[in-house]
């Protein structure tokens, strides 16, 4: 009925986009300290896209985000628990108009602009930022979630050759939660949290989750014209190879963060009322905050990064390969002090279709500094397998059933995501399609890499997606 009222009350050349999802997580061990060991979302999103003449195309979409989470499921009032965060925010997504002109085609607004070949891990993907706030990419996830940011984009397609010219005219930085969540960074990084305390002392945790993406970027490039980025990619196809290069002067996302440890015991020793710490450390740091100290120095540096991909296909087989160099990118040494330090990011893999009821995917991927050094969740070069194998069995019409894994190839580190999910038949093509899903997250990792930080976060998880 909903969709045959959308239909009824919607031009023909207007397609409306209309999404809602709901899912519940709980951890399956509580082995950490300050753990949420329950937590809940819906994500609403409503946008249209609409032929403004023969050449001009506009999109728009929306989204609603609530999310909640709590360490302690068994205590509530009334519709709250007793003690848990939860926030609600209203997000813009993808918002665009994309003009054609024969083989040319110029876009402009919030974009999102995926380049590279491979699926799970691609080193030339980096135009948008990334979006950690339900924690890094998951196991098996053949999108990384992303932020759509402001872009001009015009682009040139012939039979054989196709040429991008991209450029994005304010930074914008990866958005994720500094503290008071399972997937912080303050996890991997524990002298952090420290210099956080201050936040405690000025707003309360209801208004601090607003905070949180803004603390992880404490000194972001002024919105400049001139502080804009620029980014190319050529790219030739035929007799099913595809060959791509690109580069692009960017600014470097993570931000070299120093922590002054004097300021940074000060912040919590205001925060627990410590006066004999206060009284020995305020006479040190003094000068310090007279000239604008501050607990966490923050810095973005300028990089350049090129990279190569190619993809064949061979019959049911796709064989994909990436490669990306900069002379200089952020990293963190295992003692926690950021440098900066050329390096090669690198990815092959292959895909298989053996018919519409098996598929499969296996990546290669890693890291390697050139610069030798024992680097945090790096060590001295990183290197591990992913892979994901989908099966639909013919016999239940709408069942899949997935099993993605990634493996550490240089460190003691995985993980595992089993899911299973059902979609009922659709009577047409426009009715609304259901989707529920049930799943487990399981990861572990031996300190000093991503899936030992986030080991405590073992979850069990419940989906429903409901779609136009």
């Amino acid at each position: 009925m909903m969709a045959l009222l959308v239909a009824l009350a919607t031009p023909s050349d207007v397609q409306v986009i209309a999404r809602f999802e709901a899912a519940i997580e709980g951890d399956l061990a509580h082995d950490a300290a300050d753990e949420d060991l329950l937590a809940a979302s819906t994500r609403w999103t409503l946008g249209v896209e609409t032929r403004l003449s023969v050449a001009t195309l506009m999109h728009i979409e929306g989204t609603l985000r609530s999310a909640g989470r709590t360490p302690s499921p068994g205590e509530w009032r009334g519709l709250a628990p007793a003690r848990g965060r939860a926030e609600a925010t209203t997000e813009l997504g993808e918002a665009w108009l994309s003009h054609r002109r024969g083989p040319l085609r110029l876009d402009v607004g919030q974009l999102i602009v995926r380049w590279g070949v491979m699926d799970l891990q691609s080193p030339n993907d980096v135009l948008n930022p990334m979006d950690f706030r339900d924690g890094p990419p998951r196991v098996g996830a053949t999108e990384a979630p992303v932020r759509p940011i402001p872009m001009l984009r015009v682009s040139h397609v012939s039979d054989d050759l196709s040429l991008e010219v991209v450029w994005q005219p304010f930074y914008t930085p990866h958005w994720g939660n500094a503290a008071d969540s399972d997937w912080a960074a303050t996890r991997l990084d524990p002298s952090l949290a420290g210099a956080l305390a201050l936040t405690d002392l000025l707003v309360s945790p209801s208004a601090s989750e607003a905070l949180q993406p803004l603390l992880l970027t404490p000194n972001p490039p002024e919105a400049w014209p001139s502080n804009g980025s620029i980014a190319a990619r050529i790219g030739t196809s035929g007799a099913g190879l595809d060959l791509n290069a690109q580069v692009s002067w960017a600014w470097d996302r993570t931000p070299t963060l120093r922590a002054d440890p004097e300021l940074t015991a000060l912040l919590v020793a205001a925060r627990e009322d410590d006066l004999p710490t206060l009284l020995r450390l305020y006479p040190r740091v003094a000068p310090r905050l007279a000239n604008g100290g501050r607990a966490v120095e923050a810095r973005h540096e300028r990089t350049l990064t090129a990279g190569v991909d190619a993809a064949v296909a061979l019959d049911t087989v796709v064989v994909k390969a990436e490669v990306a160099a900069t002379p200089g990118r952020t990293l963190y040494e295992a003692t926690l002090q950021p440098v900066r330090a050329p390096a090669l990011s690198w990815a092959v893999g292959v895909d298989w279709l053996d018919d519409e009821a098996l598929s499969a995917t296996l990546e290669l991927s890693g890291l390697t500094p050139l610069r030798d050094s024992e680097y945090l969740l790096f060590g001295r070069g990183w290197a591990q397998a992913a892979s994901v194998a989908q099966w639909r069995p013919p016999q239940v019409e709408g069942i899949e059933v997935t099993l993605a894994l990634q493996h550490a190839l240089t460190a003691r580190a995985w993980a595992a995501s089993p899911t299973v999910a059902w979609s009922p038949p659709r009577a047409s093509a426009d009715a609304l399609r259901h989707t529920l899903a049930a799943g487990l997250l399981l990861l572990d990792g031996e300190a000093g890499t991503l899936m030992g930080a986030f080991g405590h976060n073992d979850a069990a998880h419940l989906r429903y997606t409901l779609s136009l």
